[in-house]
């Protein structure tokens, strides 16, 4: 006596709607975290405050947003892109605010 299975239909992606609206996000949030990181540097040489410390994070920060959004725009439901892309807007924003 043999059972027969039944097969589920195969997995065909997110509705193009939610791929779009992903996609909104993800060049918002990382022209979110570039702009701020580099309207930044203005900021700090304004300041006086510029080190090398600062420098490096945030070219660390510009780096991060630029791999999220890589990530994220490639492959949405990876939320590895979603962290580097909070990331570094959530570092640039707390360099931006100390100037």
């Amino acid at each position: 006596m043999t059972a027969s299975r039944e097969t589920a239909p195969p997995f065909r992606g997110p509705a193009p709607l939610t791929v779009r609206w992903t996609a909104v996000l993800a060049v918002g949030l990382g022209g979110l975290a570039l702009a701020v990181a580099a309207g930044t540097f203005p900021l700090g040489g304004m300041a006086r405050q510029l080190s090398a410390s600062v420098d490096a994070s945030l070219l660390v920060a510009l780096v991060f947003a630029a791999v999220g959004l890589l990530v994220a725009l490639r492959q949405p439901r990876n939320s590895m892109g979603w962290l580097l892309l909070a990331g570094a807007a959530a570092i640039a924003l707390n360099f931006a605010t100390s100037f």
